[in-house]
């Protein structure tokens, strides 16, 4: 589920046009945790990280786990 999430993100993000370092500067997190989510380096990524991520993008967290 963590590697779907990734690809969710990544693939919202470049639907958006948004580079990984605009995603990481607006979520307040750095550009290392933005790859590693998207590459499902993370097997429990914080509940915060995915939550202002969701935010960011403008979608659900329900919608990137999908």
């Amino acid at each position: 589920m963590v590697k779907a999430l990734g690809k969710n993100i990544r693939s919202i993000r470049t639907n958006k046009k948004m580079s990984r370092k605009e995603l990481a500067e607006k979520a307040g997190i750095s550009v290392f945790a933005v790859i590693d989510v998207e590459l499902g380096r993370i097997k429990s990524p914080l509940f915060t990280t995915i939550a202002n991520i969701a935010d960011v993008l403008g979608v659900t967290i329900d919608e990137l786990r999908k």
